[in-house]
């Protein structure tokens, strides 16, 4: 899908912003044009009603219970997460040294628009994102192999070839996807890794967009990485052990009911247990999201 919605992107009006968007990201900084950054964050954030979409035609299902074990999207932990990440990764920058650089500080319009785009894009493209390799694929591939590291693990190569990065690029990211993988098992849920990634991209574009870095001079060393990589695993092991945010990891039958309608194909999924009879509450169903 993803593929799909950039291919047709490249075949637009705006293939030569694309193009120059995929050399930004090659020497490791963010585009200058606010043009550029637009069109791409948005053909990532349609990525988020295309997901909902398909998944209520063809897996006949309530949406609510791709976002958690509750059945719905629990929007305190998302709230909680960010918090978290947003204090985390903003002093880890403050202490950086890219403060203490030889850098200019832009404050032009470019860098304001590029700020502005990311403040309201960048939640749909962290959501379209999540939804799509910890909620989609993580639960699809749960349902077949039980043991959760594989729903997590497996998405993780396909997540990190839709980045283009150098390979200390490509590293952090698929830290970044890891975690964001086993917060989703340990809170039961999507939340924590939408309000993670949110929070990380935030302060990382909106930083970059004032920093007014060169292509040429590119920002991802092996210092950066292994700091970002540190900040990546501190915040998680910070939620992880957070109680008010991994207290619910199962799910009830009434979260994960199927809609009713036909089923496909028939003969393979006949109804389960007893048959019912009007009132009575559905029997226990297995949850849909990966357990250990």
């Amino acid at each position: 899908m993803i593929a799909a919605i950039i291919g047709a992107g490249l075949a637009s009006p705006y293939s030569d912003e694309a193009e120059d968007f995929e050399e930004f990201l090659a020497a490791g900084v963010l585009p200058e044009s606010p043009l550029e950054w637009g069109f791409t964050m948005t053909a990532l954030a349609v990525c988020f009603p295309a997901a909902l979409l398909a998944v209520n035609i063809a897996g006949r299902r309530r949406l609510g219970s791709l976002f958690s074990v509750a059945g719905r999207f629990r929007w305190p932990l998302m709230f909680r997460a960010m918090a978290y990440s947003l204090l985390a990764i903003g002093l880890a920058y403050a202490l950086s040294n890219v403060f203490f650089d030889d850098v200019t500080i832009m404050m032009d319009g470019a860098a304001l628009a590029i700020l502005a785009l990311t403040l309201v894009l960048v939640p749909f493209q962290a959501a379209a994102e999540e939804l799509l390799f910890r909620g989609v694929a993580a639960q699809a591939i749960g349902s077949w192999l039980r043991h959760p590291a594989f729903a997590f693990i497996l998405p993780t190569p396909i997540f990190v070839a839709l980045h283009v990065y150098d390979y200390l690029g490509l590293v952090d990211v698929a830290v970044f996807a890891s975690c964001a993988g086993f917060l989703a098992w340990a809170t039961g849920g999507l939340e924590v890794p939408i309000g993670f990634h949110i929070a990380n991209n935030w302060v990382a574009i909106g930083t970059a967009a004032f920093l007014g870095q060169n292509p040429a001079e590119p920002l991802i060393t092996l210092p950066t990485t292994i700091f970002s990589v540190s900040t990546t695993l501190l915040i998680t092991a910070l939620m992880y052990f957070d109680k008010q945010l991994t207290f619910q990891t199962t799910g009830t039958a009434e979260a994960i009911e199927r809609l009713p309608g036909q089923q496909w194909p028939p003969e393979a999924m006949p109804p389960s247990g007893p048959p019912r009879t009007p009132g009575t509450p559905p029997p226990p169903q297995p949850n849909s999201w990966p357990q250990g």
